[in-house]
């Protein structure tokens, strides 16, 4: 048995850039993929109809949850920290 994998992106207005990387990553890794991708985001007034359009659009699961409290950025410094202490 193939064990699968879970799948998080963390976006901050670039619903274009993920829209892309969803359709990568299933072309290439879809049947590996532990369904529904997760989906960390968000965005200023400019940039909400893209993330509308793409929920719509896009035909498999996903899970979109809204960054109220910038958890993004938090995660990313802490992973950049990671990478330069332990890179």
């Amino acid at each position: 048995m193939k064990k699968k994998i879970s799948v998080i992106f963390f976006t901050f207005k670039r619903a274009i850039l993920l829209d892309y990387a969803i359709s990568a990553l299933i072309k290439n890794t879809g049947h590996l993929i532990n369904y529904p991708i997760n989906i960390i985001y968000n965005y200023d007034q400019a940039h909400h109809a893209s993330y509308l359009k793409l929920k719509k659009n896009i035909e498999i699961k996903l899970n979109f949850i809204k960054d109220k409290k910038n958890l993004f950025f938090k995660i990313f410094f802490i992973f950049l920290e990671f990478l330069i202490y332990f890179g």
